[in-house]
């Protein structure tokens, strides 16, 4: 199903730089809706230190840029979720021009830093009534400037401007927006990435809750490596190999004799649930605040994306532990180079693509913004003021030649 409103781009591309992996790609626009143009990934080693990590990305983003042939356009860029502070929240009805000060003053609640170091965005979710009183809803995004000059360093690297600056929960929203699964419902995004978990909640699209979690997919590395085979002896599986352990088997449904290079596949998939144990109650503890915050709402689906949604089973396995449906998050287009192409992995970059100025973006930055406007007006009325003195001066100056010119062809003057 391709997104229902238009998008002005017509080659829309992303860049999304996560904790092991940094993904690029563009669509493009057809007669039967957006397609697959461009894509490239590259994942990041594990032993870099953090400049090394840096000059990585940026060689690794120049090198698919050039490579691959993307086109030249202003490209949505993806920050991690775990870099940045969202949350929902209600301010008092007000005008349209007085939010953006209600925003960065509510927001003083949940950063950690002064407002003027901060990348600040918001959207207005709709109008309630609390208390008998009518309220606006937000959806708060905050990040602070030097993750967010970092980040949008990578797209100046590539000679390229930024689009929009959106993360992962508003990219995912975009796909389940084009899927139509949220409406009149109240669902749970799950992205399961490497070093984290974005735990977010939609009501009838909208977010109104997300929190991140350190259970990412490098947990079930750590736990096959961990791992104590059934016959007590330790799996001896190196943190190199335990990717391509968890991915081949992933959970065993029932019992197996599987083995993969003398590992037994009943052992690995112990060593993953040892590890979704930890997930399903982090989960189980963000459903609770939800709950809570929503007087007494009730997650009905999780849907799961990012890389960690590729184990096999895990939507089945965790349907039993959390006695809801789960099902893992479907592409909205066309995916012609799927043989290639895993959408769990490209989810994100893919919702990156096709924003629609429904969510925060932060390239929208309102404090920024608000001394534009400050500013704006300050600069209009100090470039009055040098206006009417540099006329007074000019009049004063004609003038003055004007009272020479006369008084010296004066017959007063001609006569001394």
């Amino acid at each position: 199903m391709s997104p229902k409103k238009k998008i002005s781009e017509k080659y829309p591309l992303s860049v999304d730089v996560g904790a092991h992996s940094v993904k690029m790609l563009q669509l493009t626009s057809t007669p039967r809706g957006w397609i697959i143009y461009k894509f490239a990934r590259k994942e990041i080693p594990f032993f870099l230190a953090k400049h090394e990590r840096e000059s990585f990305i940026n060689d690794a983003l120049k090198k698919m840029f050039t490579e691959h042939k993307f086109r030249k356009v202003k490209a949505s860029l993806v920050l991690p979720g775990s870099e940045v502070c969202v949350r929902t929240f209600t301010i008092p009805e007000m005008t349209e021009q007085e939010i953006p000060e209600a925003v960065k003053w509510a927001s003083k609640r949940y950063i950690a830093y002064p407002l003027e170091e901060m990348v600040l965005s918001y959207s207005v979710i709709g109008q309630i009534v609390e208390q008998g009183s009518k309220a606006i809803k937000i959806v708060f995004a905050g990040v602070h400037r030097d993750i967010f000059d970092k980040y949008t360093g990578y797209l100046r690297g590539l000679g390229l401007k930024a689009a929009s600056v959106t993360i992962s929960c508003f990219a995912l929203r975009n796909i389940a927006l084009a899927n139509d699964i949220m409406q009149n419902r109240s669902v749970a995004l799950v992205n399961i990435g490497y070093s984290g978990i974005d735990i977010s909640v939609f009501e009838n699209n909208n977010l109104v809750f997300t929190r991140n979690i350190a259970e990412g997919g490098a947990g079930f590395d750590e736990a096959i490596v961990e791992q104590v085979s059934l016959s007590g002896s330790k799996l001896k599986v190196k943190p190199d190999k335990a990717q391509a352990f968890k991915h081949s088997f992933g959970f065993v449904l029932g019992s197996t004799d599987e083995m993969y290079e003398n590992i037994a596949a009943a052992d690995i998939s112990a060593a993953l649930n040892n590890h979704l144990d930890r997930v399903v109650r982090e989960l189980q503890l963000s459903f609770s605040h939800y709950k809570q915050l929503s007087h007494g709402g009730e997650v009905e689906e999780i849907i799961l994306a990012g890389g960690g949604s590729r184990l096999i089973n895990i939507d089945r396995v965790l349907s039993a532990r959390m006695s809801m449906s789960v099902n893992l998050l479907q592409s909205p287009i066309s995916l012609e180079p799927e043989e290639e192409l895993e959408f769990s992995a490209f989810s994100v970059a893919i919702g990156a693509c096709l924003e629609e100025g429904q969510n925060p973006d932060l390239i929208k930055d309102i404090e920024v913004a608000s001394r534009r406007g400050v500013s704006g007006r300050s600069d209009i009325l100090k470039n009055f003021i040098i206006f009417f003195f540099a006329l007074m001066v000019f009049i004063l100056e004609i003038l003055g030649v004007v009272s020479f010119y006369s008084r010296t062809q004066s017959p007063l003057l001609r006569k001394k």
